[in-house]
């Protein structure tokens, strides 16, 4: 791995695993990632490490878990206290950008912490904001102002990220984030993706489908008034998927074509999946840890990576803290093991996964998780109630297996039942500690709406 190389990291929102064609899709719906994994290292089974927007990212970028970063929801502002990876590229001399496309990773919650440039104008005039009296301006209207935009297309905050390449000295590193917000509901993708995996009227009064999806978010609702065919929105969300790939071909064909780009690494993940009627719910995420929620993209090439790996171990978004800070020459005390250095047939698991409600563990060929139901004045917690086949009852929830290849009998494995029932206790031991003493952020009310709008806040 080339150290001291420049770091381009690219995040999807709400993207899920099985939508992408090197994965497993059908269509075509992700030419330009399939490319990307073709001249780099796929993870097949990498997993974020909670299915929510911003809690997500600050692993992202911190190397921690949740209960270390302690940010379990958006509008949440992230702890001063935890380094990340903007700051300590910036302090190495690397130039620091990001360019954001939702207000729930707008700076005023500290997602800006160490990037010279970052880029969270969702309102009118849009460009690029460093910290000076722009930036100022800007966070005042987002205050005192109406908050019209929660997000902007994808195509627009990549023109906003090339013109911003255009601007590299080729002897200066850099780290720059991308993130394209496009998949997240309401679904609306622009021709000719609107329809381009979906023929007849999905209002028509024949179909009935529509009617059986439960637990739809409240924020997709509006946009599905009169439509009676459930195939209609999932053929948008994969219209949302193509358009993304799109731009981010723009992106990457930006990096390719530019000489003094073509050496940096690349890594393209999401935040999270999306739920297509697991667990009872529909066209929605953050409430469960399923695999639909949980399992992303993720893939890395170019800094000398060696091209057409697959690695099939599981892996957290953790650790591409590490794996980012190795690329660069860099390194933190503590940090995780970087990705880049693990190999097939390595140590298999454990990776772990949280969520407000579920914990999970990823290893030894399975992916199981409890569900942590808390009574109604959240100072106890108690067991669910452990029906269905292959469940089995334990002091803190119910047990789900949910298994990957073919050693199935690997749910049963009392190791996999030990490292849960370790996690969840000290999940809810170190959660009861923290209770009531965690600073909040006061929000203006047309902050507060913003995130209702996002479906992030009640």
């Amino acid at each position: 791995v080339d150290a001291s190389a420049s770091l381009l990291l690219i995040t999807l929102d709400t993207f899920r695993a099985d939508h992408v064609g090197a994965l497993g899709a059908t269509g075509d719906p992700t030419p330009n990632l399939d490319r990307l994994a073709d001249r780099g290292a796929l993870f097949t089974r990498a997993y974020a490490q909670i299915p929510i927007t911003g809690p997500s990212h600050m692993s992202i970028l911190s190397g921690t878990y949740p209960w270390t970063h302690d940010t379990m929801a958006n509008g949440v502002a992230v702890p001063n206290s935890v380094p990340v990876l903007p700051e300590i590229a910036r302090a190495a001399g690397y130039r620091t950008a990001a360019f954001v496309s939702a207000f729930v990773l707008d700076g005023v919650f500290g997602y800006g912490r160490g990037f010279q440039i970052y880029d969270d104008a969702l309102l009118e005039p849009k460009g690029v904001h460093d910290l000076s009296t722009l930036r100022v301006w800007e966070q005042l209207r987002v205050r005192f102002g109406s908050i019209s935009e929660v997000e902007r297309r994808g195509d627009h905050t990549v023109d906003d990220a090339v013109a911003w390449l255009e601007t590299v000295d080729p002897d200066e590193p850099f780290l720059l984030w991308v993130h394209l917000f496009d998949p997240h509901g309401p679904y609306a993708p622009p021709a000719p993706f609107d329809r381009a995996y979906y023929d007849g009227d999905p209002r028509d009064p024949a179909h009935t489908t529509m009617a059986t999806a439960t637990g739809v978010a409240e924020y997709m609702k509006p946009s599905l008034a009169g439509v009676t065919d459930l195939a209609w929105p999932v053929a948008q969300y994969k219209g949302e998927v193509a358009f993304t790939d799109q731009q981010l071909g723009r992106l990457l064909g930006r990096m390719r074509d530019d000489p003094r780009l073509r050496d940096a690494l690349i890594v393209v993940t999401a935040d999270h999946g999306e739920a297509f009627g697991e667990d009872g719910f529909y066209l929605a995420h953050g409430h469960s840890i399923g695999l639909d929620q949980v399992r992303v993209p993720l893939i890395a090439a170019g800094a000398g990576l060696p091209v057409g790996r697959v690695v099939a171990q599981p892996v957290g978004l953790a650790a591409l803290f590490a794996s980012l800070l190795e690329v660069a020459g860099l390194s933190v005390a503590g940090a995780p093991v970087s990705l880049f250095a693990q190999r097939d047939g390595g140590p298999d698991g454990p990776v772990f996964v949280e969520s407000l409600n579920q914990v999970g563990v990823a290893m030894n060929g399975v992916f199981a998780r409890r569900d942590l139901y808390p009574t109604d004045d959240r100072d106890f917690w108690s067991a669910g109630n452990p029906n269905g086949g292959g469940a089995y009852w334990a002091p803190l929830g119910l047990l789900r297996v949910e298994v990957f290849g073919a050693r199935e009998s690997a749910g049963a494995a009392p190791e996999v039942r030990e490292r849960l029932d370790a996690f969840a206790e000290s999940v809810l031991a170190e959660r009861l500690a923290r209770r009531g003493s965690r600073p909040t952020l006061e929000l203006s009310p047309e902050q507060a709406a913003a995130l209702r709008g996002l479906g992030y806040a009640q």
